[in-house]
């Protein structure tokens, strides 16, 4: 009752569409020429979109990266296709074919839906003898018999009915919002699907709910066009067209000529091919030369690390649709072995475009417990406030979590971290600046973790029986039998507890009483080196050469020489915004303000 109430509800909006007639309209080479200009057509802040349209502008575009979004912008007739738009439409998705630099295509209506089907009102009008296009890749509705090559996804709202349902079935992806309706519409005014309508929905959802749709032209909402496999996405209302550029720009990110071959053994198999066994032949064929182009190459990451069990692409709430998700495999530590400190780095890129002069607020999770009917339960582990133009690497303690992980590994669900603007609305890590898995390998995320040491295994020293002596050796720099330092074998694992690494130091500006002149942050966290630099110097102690040699010579005479310091390896800058002595407002980087790695020097 609720989609039918709805579809009347649209129904009595739709229906001045088929009863009033409208002036047609014709387009010079100028006005022709203007559609091609890209033009902003959506609001990611607020989801809403810019109806205002100049002449001629029935189709509209705009380019970004390797993503292009073609938009129907005839509002006032619920954005029902003309001769003049299925030209246009037909002009821009062949163009995104052809174009090497673009990879996926997003096709979406303006001011709240998606396309109403073809402009009867035009087909009302028309008095000379009808002749409609009978070129197969040409259709009424425009692009609608085409075959692409590269994906197509619809963002679908408000109506999605007859010839827009055929224009929405051309996509590989439907993204529909909560109140959207679908329907063979045409169904009640005798306008046949002749564009590609019962070629394409038997195959996509099966011929019996088909031709439930077909044969009695009824509504259907976004719920049951998901169950059906209409849809393959709900969004809330005013969303799909920014979760369509989400995902189109995730499907952009991957390998290309691998993708489209798999697509389109995809499509030949469902609808070209005349035997399972030609269907086989056909996969082989156009897969073995991506083999070498792309599938090596991808071997070779894949062995390096890259890729395996750290960033998790799973599909989240919409609630959480932001939140990125990352695994860790931590099977391969030996039993009994406990952790002594784990982070995980997370490396951010400055951000100078949208959030120029804004904050984000980062949020690190523990998933605690999943649940197959409603979201996870999350422990926050850490919130930190950042900078949208600070670049550098995050670091997070996830210490204690990670124990928890090796001593029981079901508990071990991973972390979700979340991104927040000043103004508390949520956006993706990728807006924030925060590198994934398909990033650049030396700034992808990563856990490094410390292990107490249950046994230290020492070279022995090696016999020089064999080996001639050197001449004039000065055997005076040995030190007496009685005075003999601490050998190898007296470091044994209790010297690990006070090894050398970094210590948390949060440093108040409250408390050192600089509150009155620096506005932001509050604090930050600096962090300290402390511990031994002791024979032996393991691998997370980031030793320099001269400290390795130091350190044994200090064993062979600990009165004279002292072992290495532990210092900072590593230190970071931090943004202040403060006032400066003629009360200007000032924004500043500090050099070497937060230490990030310490090591024995």
């Amino acid at each position: 009752m609720r989609v039918l109430a709805m579809a009347l509800k649209h129904l009595r909006t739709l229906t001045p569409l088929l009863r009033f007639n409208c002036q047609s309209k014709t387009f010079g080479k100028d006005s022709i020429k203007t559609i091609l200009v890209p033009v902003k057509s959506y609001s990611a802040q607020h989801g809403g979109e810019d109806t205002g349209r100049a002449a001629g502008q029935t189709v509209v575009s705009e380019r970004t990266g390797s993503v292009v979004t073609v938009a129907i912008n005839r509002p006032e007739v619920r954005n029902a296709v003309n001769q003049e738009t299925a030209r246009r439409l037909l002009e821009e998705l062949k163009a995104f074919d052809s174009d090497p630099g673009l990879n996926v295509a997003i096709l979406h209506g303006k001011g709240g839906n998606f396309c109403a089907g073809y402009d009867l009102k035009e087909l009302a009008n028309h008095t000379g003898p009808s002749k409609l296009e009978q070129d197969v890749t040409k259709g009424p509705m425009g692009p609608s018999r085409l075959q692409l090559s590269k994906p197509l996804i619809a963002a679908v709202s408000g109506f999605a009915v007859a010839g827009g349902l055929e224009l929405a079935l051309l996509a590989d992806l439907r993204v529909v919002e909560e109140s959207a309706v679908m329907g063979v519409f045409c169904r009640r005014f005798g306008v046949p699907l002749i564009d590609g309508g019962t070629v394409r929905l038997p195959r996509l959802i099966g011929l019996s709910r088909a031709l439930d749709l077909i044969l009695t032209g009824r509504p259907v909402g976004a719920q049951e066009a998901l169950a059906y496999g209409l849809a393959n996405r709900v969004v809330p209302d005013g969303q799909a067209l920014q979760v369509a550029l989400e995902l189109a720009e995730h499907i952009s990110s991957f390998p290309q000529q691998c993708l489209r071959a798999d697509r389109a053994s995809a499509m030949y198999g469902c609808y070209d091919a005349p035997s399972f066994t030609q269907a086989m032949q056909y996969e082989i064929d156009h897969g073995i030369p991506v083999i070498q182009a792309e599938a090596v190459a991808g071997a070779l990451k894949f062995t390096s690390g890259v890729g395996r069990g750290v960033e998790y692409d799973r599909e989240l709430s919409p609630h959480r649709r932001h939140h990125k998700e990352f695994k860790f495999n931590l099977s391969q530590i030996p039993e009994g072995e406990a952790i002594t400190a784990a982070e995980f780095r997370l490396y951010k890129e400055c951000v100078s475009r949208a959030f120029r002069n804004d904050t984000f607020l980062l949020k690190v999770y523990q998933v605690v417990k999943e649940h197959p009917d409603r979201e996870a339960d999350l422990f926050l582990l850490e919130s930190r406030r950042l900078w949208a133009a600070e670049e550098g690497w995050l670091e997070f303690d996830i210490t204690a979590t990670s124990n928890l992980w090796v001593m029981s590994p079901a508990h071990n669900l991973g972390l979700q971290i979340s991104v927040e603007t000043s103004s508390g609305q949520s956006v993706s890590s990728k807006e924030a600046g925060l590198v994934g898995r398909d990033g650049a390998l030396d700034k992808q995320p990563f856990m490094v973790a410390f292990f107490k040491v249950s046994e230290v295994h020492i070279r022995t020293v090696r016999s020089a029986s064999g080996r001639r002596r050197q001449p004039h050796r000065n055997r005076s720099a040995q030190p007496p039998e009685g005075s003999r330092g601490p050998g190898p074998a007296d470091y044994n694992s209790s010297d690990q507890k006070t090894a050398c690494r970094r210590h948390e130091l949060y440093v108040s500006f409250r408390e050192l009483g600089w509150q009155d002149w620096i506005i932001a942050p509050d604090g930050y966290a600096a962090n300290y080196c402390d511990g031994e630099c002791s024979f032996p110097l393991n691998a997370h102690m980031n030793a320099t050469n001269h400290a390795i040699v130091q350190t044994l010579v200090h064993l062979m005479n600990p009165e004279n020489v002292p072992k290495p310091c532990c210092a900072p390896t590593k230190l970071h800058a931090i943004s202040v915004l403060y006032f400066d002595d003629n009360s200007n407002v000032i924004l500043k980087k500090y050099k070497n303000m937060v230490v990030r790695a310490c090591g024995c020097h």
